[in-house]
């Protein structure tokens, strides 16, 4: 058995509306964000799977957060990011949050830092054309 430790679970939330005037952001927005994580994060993250339409999106993580500037409540339907970083590596992550928020209108965004993000590797080798072979 390889265990790969890859560093510590940071998941994010970038919502689906701009703060000024709660309109969807263009498709070329997420497209930028996505470029961003390959960039970045080359040893991989993950995207809770969305469907964008112009006018819908389905597959959000749905919450709010509270607008202190103008004392009230904002329902929110957010995409969810997920990526494993080294500690050494965090700036990349804040530095990322600064360009979201700039690009996407946004006062803030949400994340949480979790335990310790690995990739398990077999150590039996299998034929991946034929499948996982015998139970």
């Amino acid at each position: 058995m390889d265990i790969e430790i890859l560093g510590k679970e940071v998941r994010f939330l970038v919502p689906m509306l701009r703060n000024s005037d709660r309109q969807l952001h263009a498709i070329s927005q997420w497209e930028w964000v996505e470029n961003e994580m390959y960039a970045e994060f080359p040893n991989g993250w993950q995207q809770r799977e969305v469907e964008r339409t112009d006018t819908t999106v389905r597959g959000t993580v749905r919450g709010g957060w509270f607008d202190k500037d103008n004392n009230e409540n904002v329902p929110d339907d957010s995409v969810e990011f997920v990526v494993a970083l080294p500690p050494d590596q965090m700036t990349t992550v804040y530095a990322l949050f600064e360009e979201i928020c700039e690009r996407f209108d946004q006062k803030c965004l949400y994340f949480t830092i979790g335990g310790d993000a690995a990739l398990y590797h077999p150590t039996k080798e299998r034929d991946r054309e034929t499948g996982p072979g015998p139970a």
